[in-house]
């Protein structure tokens, strides 16, 4: 019940502070020496294998977007002034957050000792080392599809060029890489299988202009992302297109020797789109596309 509340109160994102305090309790000390007394009794019964939480959900949330900044905010400062329940004995926890959180609140590392986005698989190596296909990320995606589908069945004789067109589609985001395989199948399933190469093609155009649209905000940020691969100089005036662009997956994480970023690639011909609208629109006089 007191769960129930809890998510209620996070989405309403009104006064969230003051809910949540209430939800909490007067007595925070009280609540805490419950909470971590009855994991420390579930570590003790499942000893010797060590007890493991995972904490999911935190991060789906619809939030207005002027309310965007304030609501993760208070979200953020909660996770860091709640740290010692949050932090929970005798065991491992993993919080699933919005990946913005640490940017609000750079506590929070330091309350948690760990904050990582959710990585996806490498399939490209990052621009700046040349962009050329990554051959083991690929067979890892291919093995994740083939526990899955029947791939033979579906693609036939073209199954690895299918693929890893699919693959590299989805930026090694194993979510995408499926809605992408969904999409094939029920190609597969109306007109037969195999499937020949150029409908997986044309699947993969299909949802990438399912994206829509991107403002003007959203097209600088992913073009700064694209071009630097890091949110180093992301600023709080930004924070609302962050937020958006990663709900939306249309930045992704990779932690392949170190943390870089990327553009989504569904989503980098409309990013090429938008940015030559922006600049017909800088310069109407102009002859043509700098």
């Amino acid at each position: 019940m007191a769960g129930a509340k809890l998510k209620v109160a996070l989405r309403e994102s009104q006064d969230l502070a003051a809910k949540l305090e209430t939800l909490l309790g007067s007595k925070p000390k009280r609540l805490r020496e419950f909470v971590h007394g009855v994991v420390e009794e579930i570590a003790v019964g499942v000893a010797p294998k060590q007890l493991v939480l995972l904490v999911d959900g935190l991060d789906k949330f619809v939030v207005p977007r002027d309310r965007v900044v304030a609501v993760y905010r208070a979200m953020a400062d909660l996770f860091f002034q709640q740290a010692a329940l949050l932090r929970l004995p005798a065991s491992h926890v993993a919080y699933v957050i919005p990946p913005y959180l640490g940017l609000l609140h750079k506590g929070l590392v330091q309350a948690y000792g760990r904050l990582h986005i959710l990585p996806s698989v490498e399939v490209r190596e990052r621009r700046s080392l040349g962009g050329g296909r990554h051959e083991p990320g690929l067979r890892c995606l291919e093995e994740v599809a083939s526990r899955r589908l029947d791939l033979d069945a579906l693609c036939g004789a073209e199954r690895r060029q299918a693929i890893d067109e699919l693959a590299l589609a989805s930026g090694g985001h194993v979510r995408d890489l499926f809605n992408l395989l969904r999409q094939v199948l029920r190609k597969a399933t109306s007109l037969g299988p195999p499937v020949p190469l150029s409908t997986v093609g044309l699947t993969r155009e299909a949802l990438s202009q399912d994206r829509g649209g991107l403002f003007r905000p959203t097209l600088q940020l992913l073009d700064e992302v694209r071009r630097s691969e890091s949110l180093a100089s992301l600023d709080q005036d930004r924070m609302g297109a962050f937020a958006d662009a990663m709900d939306e997956y249309l930045i992704l994480g990779y932690r392949n020797g170190s943390q870089w970023f990327d553009v989504h690639p569904l989503v980098e011909p409309l990013l090429d789109e938008g940015l030559a609208a922006l600049r017909r629109l800088e310069n109407p006089g102009g002859t043509g596309l700098r």
